[in-house]
Protein backbone atom coordinates (compact mmCIF):
# COMPACT_ATOMS: atom_id res chain seq x y z
CA UNK A 1 0.00 0.00 0.00
CA UNK A 2 2.67 2.27 0.55
CA UNK A 3 3.87 1.66 -2.67
CA UNK A 4 1.03 2.91 -4.30
CA UNK A 5 0.91 5.80 -2.03
CA UNK A 6 4.41 7.17 -3.34
CA UNK A 7 3.62 6.23 -6.85
CA UNK A 8 0.44 8.07 -6.82
CA UNK A 9 1.95 11.38 -5.11
CA UNK A 10 4.58 11.30 -7.31
CA UNK A 11 3.02 10.76 -10.85
CA UNK A 12 -0.05 13.06 -9.62
CA UNK A 13 2.38 16.02 -8.92
CA UNK A 14 4.80 15.66 -11.58
CA UNK A 15 1.70 15.44 -14.75
CA UNK A 16 -0.34 17.93 -12.97
CA UNK A 17 2.02 20.67 -10.91
CA UNK A 18 1.48 23.94 -12.90
CA UNK A 19 -1.80 23.06 -14.33
CA UNK A 20 -3.85 23.05 -11.12
CA UNK A 21 -3.63 24.41 -7.63
CA UNK A 22 -1.85 22.30 -5.12
CA UNK A 23 -5.46 22.08 -3.62
CA UNK A 24 -7.00 20.36 -6.67
CA UNK A 25 -3.35 18.15 -6.67
CA UNK A 26 -4.10 17.10 -3.31
CA UNK A 27 -7.63 15.82 -3.82
CA UNK A 28 -6.35 13.96 -7.07
CA UNK A 29 -3.72 12.15 -5.18
CA UNK A 30 -6.27 11.17 -2.66
CA UNK A 31 -9.18 10.04 -4.90
CA UNK A 32 -6.79 8.12 -6.76
CA UNK A 33 -4.99 6.47 -3.99
CA UNK A 34 -8.76 5.15 -2.92
CA UNK A 35 -9.56 4.05 -6.39
CA UNK A 36 -6.20 2.13 -6.68
CA UNK A 37 -6.82 0.84 -3.20
CA UNK A 38 -10.67 0.04 -3.56
CA UNK A 39 -9.66 -1.61 -7.11
CA UNK A 40 -6.67 -4.00 -5.34
CA UNK A 41 -9.11 -4.80 -2.19
CA UNK A 42 -11.54 -5.96 -5.24
CA UNK A 43 -9.47 -7.54 -7.63
CA UNK A 44 -7.28 -9.66 -5.13
CA UNK A 45 -10.07 -12.63 -4.34
CA UNK A 46 -10.23 -13.21 -8.25
CA UNK A 47 -6.76 -13.55 -8.58
CA UNK A 48 -6.37 -16.12 -5.59
CA UNK A 49 -9.39 -17.97 -7.23
CA UNK A 50 -8.07 -17.67 -10.91
CA UNK A 51 -4.78 -19.13 -9.34
CA UNK A 52 -6.59 -21.88 -7.38
CA UNK A 53 -8.44 -22.88 -10.36
CA UNK A 54 -5.55 -23.13 -11.98
CA UNK A 55 -3.75 -25.33 -10.17
CA UNK A 56 -6.93 -27.39 -9.83
CA UNK A 57 -7.51 -27.87 -13.25
CA UNK A 58 -3.81 -28.79 -13.89
CA UNK A 59 -3.91 -31.18 -10.86
CA UNK A 60 -7.24 -33.08 -11.14
CA UNK A 61 -7.54 -32.98 -15.42
CA UNK A 62 -4.00 -33.22 -16.85
CA UNK A 63 -6.32 -33.80 -20.27
CA UNK A 64 -7.24 -30.21 -20.09
CA UNK A 65 -5.25 -27.98 -22.60
CA UNK A 66 -3.71 -24.83 -22.15
CA UNK A 67 -5.91 -22.84 -24.19
CA UNK A 68 -8.54 -23.59 -21.74
CA UNK A 69 -6.94 -22.02 -18.95
CA UNK A 70 -6.24 -18.87 -20.88
CA UNK A 71 -9.59 -18.34 -22.22
CA UNK A 72 -10.47 -18.68 -18.27
CA UNK A 73 -7.38 -15.70 -17.65
CA UNK A 74 -8.79 -14.09 -20.43
CA UNK A 75 -12.46 -13.70 -19.79
CA UNK A 76 -11.55 -12.63 -15.58
CA UNK A 77 -9.43 -9.75 -17.86
CA UNK A 78 -11.40 -8.43 -20.34
CA UNK A 79 -14.35 -8.08 -16.76
CA UNK A 80 -11.57 -6.24 -14.75
CA UNK A 81 -10.92 -3.82 -17.60
CA UNK A 82 -14.54 -2.94 -18.37
CA UNK A 83 -14.69 -2.31 -14.91
CA UNK A 84 -11.84 0.04 -14.74
CA UNK A 85 -12.78 1.51 -17.86
CA UNK A 86 -15.96 2.05 -15.98
CA UNK A 87 -14.36 4.12 -12.73
CA UNK A 88 -12.03 6.26 -14.96
CA UNK A 89 -15.55 7.41 -16.96
CA UNK A 90 -16.99 8.03 -13.97
CA UNK A 91 -14.14 10.10 -12.23
CA UNK A 92 -13.88 11.82 -15.48
CA UNK A 93 -17.55 13.05 -15.31
CA UNK A 94 -17.19 13.80 -11.61
CA UNK A 95 -14.71 16.05 -12.76
CA UNK A 96 -15.89 17.82 -15.46
CA UNK A 97 -19.48 18.61 -13.41
CA UNK A 98 -16.94 19.78 -10.65
CA UNK A 99 -14.98 22.00 -12.78
CA UNK A 100 -17.54 23.05 -15.27
CA UNK A 101 -15.49 21.16 -18.42
CA UNK A 102 -16.47 18.80 -21.26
Amino acid sequence: MTCRLVDTVLFTVIAFYGLFPIKTIAELCVTTYIVKVIIAACDTPFLCLAKYIKKKIIIISGYVTKNYCQKIFTNSFQIFYKNIIFIKISIDKFFAIRYNTK
